[in-house]
């Protein structure tokens, strides 16, 4: 039997709010890598998790962060709808732009694909009411955001260090070093004992 090409996706995966089965947002972000394992995803790694206030901020908690490194033959459409699946497993009820969440996965990249929606995609409004069509959207390859976003390239510089983005041909590290002054990150105390606290990514 010919086996299926598989591509290799980078999903970010995040929490700030308690999940479904009441485990808090870093136990949520764990057992969602364990959960794409059994829907079509080859884990190879994981980055570090990371803590950061919400982008914009409203006053919510802190967000728990991180990449997940994978393997899959699901096409982006399809990939999209299982992440989509898992994060309503999990909790999630999509009602406005950049609420608070018990997860959050998103295709940061899928086989260095460049692509756009079918359907232009709808301006996003912090806190306008989200339109869905029953499914998951149409998905922009890579994510139209990643790349001023600290909590999405920080935690992606761990499991793929070089790593280029698919149109404006700058490493990962690059664009960390080029990233919009303030956003604050650090890596979860747990993991970084001795990290004095919060470190901003830019001055």
């Amino acid at each position: 039997m010919m086996e299926l090409r598989k591509d290799t996706i980078f999903i970010a995966v995040g929490a700030n709010l308690p999940d479904a089965e009441g485990r808090m947002p870093r136990a949520a972000c764990q057992a969602a890598v364990v959960r794409l394992g059994e829907m079509g995803f080859d884990v190879i790694g994981v980055s570090r998790w990371y803590e950061s206030p919400p982008l914009p901020d409203n006053g919510g908690p802190w967000y728990v962060n991180g990449v997940v490194h994978a393997e899959t033959a699901l096409e982006p459409v399809e990939a999209l709808e299982r992440l989509h699946a898992i994060e309503a497993a999990f909790g999630r009820v999509r009602r406005q732009r950049w609420e608070s969440r018990p997860l959050d996965l998103d295709i940061i990249d899928h086989g260095g694909m460049v692509r756009r929606p079918r359907i232009a995609a709808v301006p996003i409004v912090p806190g306008a009411p989200v339109q869905t069509t029953g499914g998951a959207p149409d998905p922009e390859l890579p994510h139209p955001r990643m790349h001023e976003r600290a909590f999405v390239l920080l935690p992606l510089a761990d499991v793929a260090p070089g790593w280029r983005h698919p149109t404006l041909d700058r490493s990962v590290e690059e664009l960390i070093a080029a990233l919009p002054a303030g956003q604050i990150i650090r890596p979860c105390m747990e993991e970084a004992p001795d990290s004095g606290g919060e470190a901003l990514t830019s001055a």
